[in-house]
């Protein structure tokens, strides 16, 4: 934990597994607990290529229909680029303005946001807030309302910025 929040690197698949199964047992449910919101986000940069594979060749034109530029998402399911794709962990939030703000961040591409429902996702989501940033050390990026995504996550909607 204290390298994913404090040096910022990606877990190991093992220790992915082990929150996860923490998680499924209720285990240290003072510190690892699901969110209470419905829905987390995750801010991304992403390629037209990766548009065009996970919403389809007329993407812009879904995106122009929808008058918001928040698409609902069928099937869709957002795996980790590194490590195991059943136990990898990512960085989520349960703030939308977080995720925007990491989607305008220095990378290239679209600008996007997907959001994913707790529901959809059971076992997959540990708050922070919950009892993560209570341990000494972890609580220096609490304003980022973090939220840890373990293995591959169904999305729910992308909103396009």
């Amino acid at each position: 934990l204290t390298t994913h929040f404090v040096n910022n690197m990606h877990m190991s698949s093992k220790s992915g597994r082990a929150l996860k199964t923490s998680l499924e047992n209720d285990w240290y449910e003072k510190i690892l607990a699901e969110p209470k919101q419905a829905t987390v986000y995750r801010g991304l940069r992403v390629s037209e290529e990766w548009m065009i594979k996970n919403i389809g060749d007329d993407w812009r034109k879904q995106f122009d229909e929808t008058k918001t530029g928040r698409l609902k998402t069928n099937n869709m399911v957002l795996r980790p680029i590194t490590g195991n794709a059943s136990s990898a962990v990512t960085s989520w939030t349960n703030s939308i303005k977080t995720a925007r703000e990491f989607a305008f961040g220095p990378a290239s591409g679209l600008a996007v946001v997907c959001c994913a429902a707790i529901k959809d996702n059971p076992n997959q989501f540990i708050d922070s807030a919950a009892g993560l940033y209570g341990i000494k050390g972890h609580d220096e990026f609490a304003d980022e309302q973090e939220v840890l995504g373990i293995g591959s996550i169904k999305i729910s909607h992308i909103i396009l910025l």
